[in-house]
């Protein structure tokens, strides 16, 4: 059967085109048959036969223009079926009505495994050709609003089932008046295959990017940072949206370091970036973080594009490494110092490598001598059998303890040692470090006892003494330090506790100028900050003595967070600082610790934020976590915006003696740097711990925890304002106060106390003396000194116990030493309370009120005594003062400079002592919002 192509088939609608005129002539021929005039008839056929002449060339030049027509259409449908077989693109032809196949090309039967037979006239349909028939539907609907749908992504199935997915070209066309489609195809499978697998891999790789331990961090030729991975996130705490696109060495490289590490990077663009490298990083929350990379440039084309680096962090490792440094520092000092010989073996072949001082003058050689050599060789173990066991022992256990052998020194002379062994490595090396104690002197003890056992006893006692002398010779340190501490907090605060007792008393005369009284409480001032170093350094010398214990008590939590507000307000108001607390969750209001220190310990943090704050905020925060039952624990932090630490610094906060003072500061640098080591200390004794973080310029933020119990409800009462007690109230009886001290002066002070406000006081200089008096004075309150010659105070209290009106008898014991013991001591003794010196007037009345149970008179307060305004002056009275004094003293009050407004306010005295000594009174209390009311 002869194929033929599928255009060559004429169209049945081509007909010449002056076929009407053929016609009109064969009209007219007939018309001249019918018969007319022979002149006429002749005149008419010669018109006719022209005009049929003309019509009949026009009719042979049509068609012939027709066969060439014909012709050149057979033509081009050869030419299209000879492109089209020939094409190597697959291209169907299909009809629109039912899907059969009505052409196909070879390049269509390679691709798909049919023959000719098995395509032509079958449908697509019983074929299962298209793997989606819904989307074949689809397709064709809009093919025929669409001139040619393009670039299609289809799946079709060959003979062998196998599936295929092409890139599609389909058009609708007429052919032989049917609609059909014409599909070309091109197999894509394979590249959507490797596209697939290449997608594959881009999210395997961008998963093993963001799920690697190590920071995966890649920059372009800018610095600016294009990939930025998990890990990255959680060592820098940056987010990957916070750091993308942003350049990596202007974010995290630390400012100092910045123009070496940028530097580096430039010889990214010549291939010379280092392979590797290490430097530090700066986190977000200001951390310094050394991280080792592994550099690796990224080119596209040939042309290098950026970087991509693997970073880990080596930060614990660094540490470790300088912990290890250390740690090997202190063995080979160790190793130096052991008074016990020791040598390090390579355990591979015996070599020694290391043998310490004592070594060689137990075995008489130098250390020349012994290194690179083996035992065997300098012949050291006396019998070979020792040395073997030896072996056998450490190579089976990995350690030999107190092993007894013989060896032989370079002199030729046997010694008796106990051996202890361990193998050990040494930079990756197996090594023996062996212990040798010389018993040779113990072995001849040993054999002269066995020889002479009638001495055993007499030998026995002389070691027994020997230890005994050792042992009270480290006794009697002990109480060396704990003797030189107590003695030297009661030489120190018993002297502070006369001058300060009798810096309060002189205050009070009204007789003294406003000067004078104004030096006389410079005293006392200068003498509490002298008094709080004192009290600072002895508690760190309690500390290192292992003397400080907690003093635990239950307390309302609330109460001592206002006192804190109320005694900070003013410092922070004066410096035009914002000072609040917060109390964030559920905190116990009643709880169970040492109170004292806890309020120690926000004091020195809070201390510390004024300090180094000039304007800003300053926040004490507390929460509180339940631990089960009635534990709690608290805790707090102390965040500032003042000037901030550097990192070097942050790291020795909690050093004794070291302060944080940075040279940019105008912060006071006083203080004795003791105050974060002691609340450390103090926070460890409560079961926590301390840190702190820092930003240099962006302030700090210290935060501690202590653990806690909860405490029942306390019933409250409020504290007695602090005012000057001039004597009993009515009422009151007559009370008798012994006072039993050997320094003069103190005894001088309590009298002072004591007598003006009523109380009748006799003094006595010694226990002794005490206990002769009581019996007659008959004493209501017996005020001791715990330190005194001859008999101390713990003795006399016990003594005065065993008197007959010891049951009436109250008894306050009073030390001037720091430590806790005497406290306990007093109490133990039979004191009712105790009285630490120095001490404040309003404490001591408050103590024997509560003894003797009576009530004192008070001084009224005035308005300004009372915080309020004083009513004898107004801003009218201020006018009395120069203009010029009264802007002076604004601008100092306005910027907090209290110190000048005190040198104003004696200049003020020249014009008008009322006005500068109510002024003055405002200024003690930092009120400076007051003063400018009154200035203004």
């Amino acid at each position: 059967m002869t194929e033929r192509p599928i255009s060559s088939k004429p169209a049945k609608s081509l007909k010449p085109k002056n076929a009407p005129a053929v016609a009109r002539a064969k009209q007219d021929k007939d018309s001249l048959a019918g018969g007319s005039p022979k002149s006429t008839m002749e005149h008419s056929e010669t018109k006719t036969t022209v005009r049929l002449r003309q019509e009949n060339k026009e009719l042979k030049a049509e068609i012939e223009r027709y066969r060439l027509a014909v012709a050149e259409m057979r033509k081009s449908g050869e030419k299209f079926y000879q492109a089209f077989h020939a094409c190597s693109i697959a291209i169907s032809i299909t009809t629109i009505s039912d899907g059969r196949f009505i052409d196909a090309n070879d390049a269509f039967y390679a691709m798909f495994g049919y023959s000719r037979e098995e395509i032509i006239g079958h449908s697509v349909h019983a074929l299962n050709f298209w793997d989606d028939p819904r989307r074949h539907r689809q397709l064709l609907a809009r093919a025929k609003k669409a001139p040619c749908l393009r670039d299609l992504e289809i799946g079709f199935r060959r003979k062998d089932g196998q599936l295929i997915v092409c890139k599609t070209c389909l058009k609708i066309v007429k052919i032989e008046g049917k609609r059909c489609s014409l599909v070309m195809y091109e197999d894509v499978t394979e590249r959507k295959r490797s596209e697939e697998k290449l997608q594959a891999a881009k999210e395997y790789a961008e998963n093993l990017i963001q799920t690697a331990n190590a920071i995966v961090v890649g920059l372009d030729l800018q610095g600016n940072i294009t990939v930025f991975n998990q890990a990255a996130v959680k060592i820098t705490g940056y987010s990957r949206k916070e750091l993308q696109g942003r350049n990596w060495f202007k974010v995290l490289v630390p400012r100092e370091r910045y123009p070496e590490v940028w530097s580096i990077f430039q010889r990214l663009k010549n291939g010379e970036l280092p392979k590797n490298f290490e430097n530090p990083i700066l986190t977000k929350n200001g951390e310094e973080r050394y991280i080792v990379w592994q550099n690796n440039e990224l080119r596209e084309g040939g042309q290098i594009i950026g970087s991509v680096s693997f970073g880990i962090d080596i930060t614990d490792h660094k540490l470790s490494a300088v912990a290890l440094q250390l740690s090997e520092e202190k063995f080979a000092k160790t190793f130096r110092a052991s008074p016990a010989a020791i040598a390090v073996t390579r355990l591979e072949d015996g070599h020694l490598l290391d043998v310490n001082p004592s070594l060689e003058k137990l075995f008489k050689y130098k250390r020349d001598e012994l290194i690179g050599r083996t035992t065997l060789e300098l012949g050291i173990w006396a019998e070979e059998n020792d040395r073997r066991r030896f072996m056998q022992q450490l190579q089976r256990d990995h350690s030999v303890r107190d092993w007894e052998c013989r060896f032989r020194t370079s002199q030729g002379k046997i010694i008796t040692a106990r051996v202890s062994a361990e193998v050990i490595e040494i930079h990756g090396v197996p090594c023996i470090l062996s212990v040798i104690l010389d018993t040779t002197k113990q072995k001849h003890i040993e054999e002269e006892l066995a020889r002479h056992r009638e001495h055993l006893e007499e030998m026995v006692k002389e070691r027994t003494a020997e230890l005994a002398i050792a042992k009270e010779q480290a006794e009697a340190a002990d109480r060396l330090k704990s003797t030189f501490l107590t003695t030297m907090s009661h030489e120190i605060r018993s002297p502070m506790n006369t001058i300060l007792g009798f810096t309060q008393l002189l205050i009070h005369d009204a007789q003294l100028t406003s000067l004078q009284q104004q030096y006389l409480e410079t005293i006392s001032s200068s003498g509490e900050h002298l008094l709080n170093l004192i009290n600072n350094i002895l508690e760190m010398s309690k500390i290192e003595a292992g003397y400080t214990a907690l003093n635990i008590g239950a307390f309302d939590f609330n109460s001592l967070l206002a006192d804190l507000q109320s005694m900070f307000r003013l410092r922070t108001e004066a410096k035009n600082i914002d000072f609040s607390i917060e109390i964030n969750g559920a905190v116990p209001r009643f709880i169970i610790t040492d109170e004292g220190k806890l309020r120690q310990i926000i004091i020195n943090l809070l201390d510390n934020a004024i300090k180094f704050t000039d304007q800003g905020r300053i926040l004490l925060r507390f929460r509180a976590e339940h631990q089960g039952g009635k534990k709690y624990r608290i805790f707090a932090e102390v965040e500032d915006t003042g000037v901030g630490i550097p990192a070097a610094d942050v790291k020795l906060l909690f050093h004794p003696f070291h302060q944080a003072q940075p040279r940019w500061s105008v912060a006071s640098s006083s203080g004795t740097g003791l105050g974060l080591t002691i609340s450390r200390e103090f926070i460890r004794l409560m079961h926590g711990d301390i840190s702190a973080q820092s930003r240099l310029g962006h302030g700090s933020v210290f935060r501690f925890n202590i653990l806690v119990d909860e405490a029942e409800s306390m019933k409250l009462c409020d504290k007695p304002l602090s005012q000057r007690v001039t004597g009993l109230l009515d009422g009151s009886s007559e009370k008798r106060v012994l006072v039993v001290d050997d320094q003069e002066d103190n005894r001088e002070l309590f009298y002072r106390l004591l007598a003006p406000v009523g109380f009748k006081v006799r003094r006595v200089a010694s226990g002794k003396e005490a206990l002769k008096v009581t019996e007659s004075y008959r004493p209501h309150l017996i005020v001791m000194d715990m330190r005194m010659p001859v008999m101390d105070g713990s003795e006399a209290i016990r003594r005065l116990r065993a008197l007959p009106q010891r049951r009436r008898l109250k008894i306050m014991g009073v030390s001037a030493s720091a430590f806790e013991e005497d406290r306990r001591g007093a109490l133990a003794a039979g004191a009712d309370d105790f009285l630490s010196k120095p001490f404040r007037e309003q404490e001591f009345y408050e103590k024997i009120g509560q003894l003797l149970k009576i009530a004192y008179r008070y001084e009224e307060l005035t308005t300004a005594e009372s915080g309020g305004t004083p009513m004898a002056i107004s801003s009218q009275d201020i006018s009395v003062l120069p203009p010029d004094l009264i802007d002076q003293l604004r601008q100092a009050t306005t910027i907090g400079d209290f110190d000048r407004v005190m040198e104003l306010l004696e200049q003020a005295e020249n014009h008008d002592p009322a006005v500068a000594q109510a002024l003055r009174r405002l200024a003690d209390r930092y009120d400076a919002q007051r003063l400018l009311d009154l200035i203004d």
